[in-house]
């Protein structure tokens, strides 16, 4: 069947006390909310295009509709980002972000929220962009103009400005076949495939491998690349000794759900925290909101500009 549409949804596995009794093996004064958090916790992925997703070119591929999303239980979204066309389109609950963090500061840091929310909505209609942002709507905006807009008033010779691109603005096709020999290179000499059987239509698998000898090939095969990747400080010793077993599912000749234990990577971690990404093809297409505001760099020093002369600070902020 030919797809036009994808999703994907990461959760960790287990209760909030389960949960909880694990992080404690690693920080004894971790606290229940923050296992709770992580029992509630979904990050979503939708990426959709017009035509079947097996014939999408390069370009095309660059083009495609994709959608992010990171929730604390049904229907309590804290974080949705949309890439349709040029534009990127993002919307947070800011309040409930400092809520679920349970942190010390949690108190001073709802008051400066308050504080900001107050200025803003002084902000004359203009820059209403400003204001959506703060109250968790969607705006828009197009990250050729930040970049743009950065380099015209930032950048000097030898520095960079805030949207530089380093990474994904150079790294070519060459760079991302590179990349692709390298890490199928990688665990084709470290990764071990054991089937073990299917029911009930699902095919099931578990593939083994050694944690830091595969760092140690993948970083190897990456070396050309280390820089544009980020890659220059990452050591294999920062990786476990150890094996990392990742269970897979297939149906209908597609993964619907694999699972892993991410803790195992980590030489200094004795908790389980498996988690699980489970797909599935189809789904509602990825879709620009019909609502969202443009934001223009420029709104953001406006509303800088505006508070600051509001405040009778204006002087004192050039």
């Amino acid at each position: 069947m030919e797809q036009r549409q994808i999703s994907a949804e990461l959760s960790f596995d287990g209760t909030a006390d389960e949960i909880w009794a694990q992080l404690k093996k690693d920080d004894a004064d971790t606290t229940r909310t923050v296992a709770r958090n992580f029992a509630d916790a979904r990050v979503s992925f939708s990426l959709g295009a017009d035509k079947p997703l097996d014939s999408l070119s390069e370009k095309e591929w660059e083009k495609a509709a994709v959608s992010f999303g990171l929730a604390l239980g049904p229907g309590k979204d804290l974080i949705e980002a949309r890439a349709v066309g040029d534009s990127l389109y993002v919307r947070g609950d800011i309040k409930g972000l400092i809520e679920k963090t349970g942190a010390d500061t949690q108190r001073d840091d709802l008051a400066l929220l308050d504080q900001m929310t107050d200025a803003v909505d002084e902000l004359p209609d203009a820059l209403g962009s400003i204001k959506d942002a703060l109250h968790g709507k969607w705006i828009e905006f197009d990250p050729k103009d930040f970049e743009e807009f950065s380099a015209e008033q930032f950048t000097e010779e030898g520095d960079n400005s805030l949207f530089p691109g380093a990474v994904l603005g150079e790294f070519s096709a060459k760079d991302k076949q590179k990349a692709l020999e390298a890490i199928g290179k990688a665990l084709g000499k470290n990764v071990d495939i054991k089937a073990d059987g299917e029911k009930n239509g699902v095919e099931r698998f578990t593939l083994t491998l050694p944690a830091r000898d595969t760092a140690a090939d993948l970083l190897k095969g990456l070396k050309p690349l280390e820089d544009k990747l980020g890659l220059s400080e990452v050591n294999a010793k920062d990786f476990a000794d150890r094996d990392v077993r990742i269970t897979i599912a297939v149906k209908d000749g597609m993964v619907n759900k694999l699972s892993f234990d991410p803790g195992r990577l980590d030489p200094n971690s004795e908790a389980a925290l498996p988690v699980t990404l489970s797909l599935k093809a189809g789904g509602s297409p990825v879709k620009a909101p019909t609502d969202a505001k443009k934001l223009n760099p420029q709104d953001i020093f406006g509303a800088f500009a505006y508070t600051a002369m509001q405040n009778g600070e204006w002087q004192n902020a050039r």
